[in-house]
């Protein structure tokens, strides 16, 4: 049982620090507003009961390497905000889903954000469930492998850096394999 610990520890530990020096690429072949229109037909076939709001330019990161662009679904005091980081080539490099950790309504609206980007981004039921499962094995970060997209998407669940009040999702993609 030590055993099984160890080594469950160490590929965590090896899942972050590869998580950490990942090179992001296009998370999909379209900017954020085309890409919005996708989640938003997704949201609206799936879950009618939410709406996805017009997607807004924000302005640059904070690092001033993307564009952001964001959006909500569902009632604006119980929304989940939907980011998107374009690159100068207009492409999605970068996408995170925001909610207020105590609101059961927003985390239910950032549920359906989070299922539509990653069936919209055309990940794969069993890459899906690969990924779901090794968030939950790892206190909130996963990777997968999706062949035929010839991309590793990794995600991550976390409180907001900017306000513990609020928990994030973060996706992004890498094109070397990782697991």
């Amino acid at each position: 049982m030590k055993l099984l610990q160890i080594i469950i520890s160490t590929f965590v530990f090896l899942a972050q620090v590869t998580i950490a020096s990942a090179s992001p690429v296009p998370l999909c072949k379209d900017g954020s507003r085309m890409f919005n229109h996708e989640v938003s037909s997704l949201i609206s076939r799936n879950a009618p009961q939410y709406r996805l709001h017009e997607l807004e330019h924000y302005g640059k990161s904070k690092d001033n390497k993307y564009d952001c662009y964001y959006t909500y679904l569902g009632a604006i005091e119980h929304a989940a905000v939907i980011i998107y980081f374009d690159d100068e080539k207009i492409y999605a490099k970068k996408i995170k889903v925001k909610w207020l950790r105590n609101d059961q309504s927003a985390a239910i609206a950032a549920s359906h954000a989070m299922t539509a980007i990653q069936v919209a981004l055309d990940i794969q039921r069993p890459e899906l469930i690969i990924l779901g499962n090794r968030m939950k094995e790892s206190n909130g970060s996963g990777a997968v492998w999706c062949p035929n997209l010839r991309k590793t998407f990794i995600a991550w669940i976390a409180p907001s850096p900017e306000d513990a009040r609020y928990n994030t999702f973060t996706i992004v993609a890498d094109d070397r394999e990782i697991m």
